[in-house]
């Protein structure tokens, strides 16, 4: 096993130093890593910057490194296990190192509405536009709540994207009398290619209409929304208000604050999972999390940022499918006292969360990234295979390690209250 060194994003997004996990679980590593090699050079953390993002993984945006002197590139121990992955398993050639990235996510403003492309599309993506879409990889991800999280994914009922547009005269209007009356008129088909169609017409209305005909909606329906807030009745009402003036707050005259009323808008609580699939809009709204992807970094984006905005291709990929809010979000799979486990449709990753009161032992199955999120304890680990490495490690608050295929293990607690640590790893192997 090898300790690994880690580092995060300071993506504005994310929150100061006082309020974030990100920075507690960074700062701690450092700390870890420095007491097991004294001689580790860690970067000073500027504490007045957001922390937004933890990385663990092989993605040359932000590697990890192996905890010794000198510092030594995760990649280069894993490139060197050719029996990491098993043959019948086809990953980018560009991933076969790690093929997926583990992530905190520490958010106090909402990220940009976005979509992730297929296998397909992100290879072409990467040819023709290798500055904005630097890997040639797809990003199916996977979120757990680690507190209350908010977040708008897939888009509503076309019935509900209706009510809001025959309430608001403001979103009638930006988003064209031809495609609102086009929508409204035939709402209630019933065939699904006709209200994907519909739905495509009148986001594309919505999206290609000039920044002034946005910020005149957004400057006259913001007074409606905030009165709403406290005199309505109706949850669903009061709820996209209180998330609409929020988004202006956040990011002023953004095409965006006005889409997010054609999303979805739920809460995970504390162990519930999103599942992100391929082509759906999304976007974080606030709350802490641990996140896990296919090793990628691409994004395409429609609103609620300055960074690139590529619609014409987001709106070519986007399924617009409508999301039942209550199948959207789940609960893992209890697969033994304290363990719980997070399984997605794709084969790159899963992920457990395990609340330990006493010791475990388990056998490795494919290689696992085991970062500790709260408490105190120890792993030992025997691996058959490798030589090198360490057989004895502290395990605390942002400890991360790096276990290889066949390593032998136990974890033990040493405190009286739990030990609370994640493992990612491929999908459909028993490594918690």
């Amino acid at each position: 096993m090898f300790p690994l060194l880690v580092g995060a994003q300071h993506y504005d997004w994310g929150r100061l130093a006082t309020d974030s996990t990100v920075y507690k679980l960074l700062k701690s590593n450092h700390d870890w890593a420095k007491e097991l090699e004294t001689s580790v050079q860690v970067h000073t953390n500027d504490e007045t910057r957001p922390f937004a993002e933890l990385w663990v993984g092989t993605h040359p945006s932000l590697p990890s490194f192996i905890v010794r002197s000198p510092l030594c590139p995760l990649e280069e121990i894993l490139k060197q296990q050719s029996s990491q992955w098993p043959d019948e398993v086809d990953f980018q050639e560009s991933t076969k190192s790690l093929p997926f990235l583990l992530k905190v996510l520490s958010i106090q403003k909402t990220l940009s509405i976005q979509a992730h492309p297929d296998l397909t599309l992100a290879q072409q993506l990467h040819r023709n536009n290798p500055k904005q879409y630097p890997d040639d990889n797809h990003k199916p991800e996977m979120a757990v709540a680690l507190k209350t999280c908010e977040v708008m994914y897939g888009f509503r009922k076309l019935e509900e994207i209706a009510m809001v547009l025959t309430t608001y005269e403001e979103v009638r209007e930006v988003c064209g009398r031809e495609a609102v009356e086009r929508f409204l008129s035939q709402v209630g088909v019933t065939a699904r290619e006709k209200r994907r169609s519909l739905l495509r017409d009148l986001v594309a209305s919505l999206l290609e209409q000039s920044q002034e005909i946005i910020s005149s909606c957004i400057l006259r329906i913001l007074p409606k929304l905030r009165e709403l807030k406290t005199t309505s009745n109706q949850k669903d009402v009061v709820k996209y208000a209180d998330l609409v003036t929020r988004l202006y707050d956040q990011h002023g005259l953004d095409t965006g604050v006005i889409l997010s009323l054609f999303l979805n808008f739920i809460t995970l609580e504390p162990g519930e999972a999103l599942f992100i699939s391929a082509n759906e809009p999304h976007a974080y709204v606030s709350g802490e999390l641990v996140e896990i992807m296919s090793c990628s970094d691409n994004v395409v984006r429609a609103g609620l940022t300055s960074k690139y905005k590529d619609v014409s291709t987001l709106l070519g990929m986007l399924t617009f499918e409508e999301a039942d809010p209550q199948n959207v979000k789940f609960s893992g799979k209890v697969i033994e006292n304290g363990v719980v486990c997070y399984t997605p449709p794709v084969d790159e990753f899963e992920l457990e969360l395990v609340h330990l009161k006493s010791s475990k032992n388990f056998l490795v199955k494919s290689t696992s990234l085991v970062l500790c999120l709260c408490g105190d304890g120890k792993i030992r680990c025997n691996c058959k295979t490798l030589k090198e490495g360490s057989h004895d490690l502290p395990l605390r608050e942002g400890s991360c390690i790096c276990l290889l295929k066949n390593s032998e293990c136990t974890i033990e607690n040493m405190s009286s209250k739990e030990l609370f640590y994640c493992v990612a790893h491929m999908r459909n192997s028993q490594d918690a």
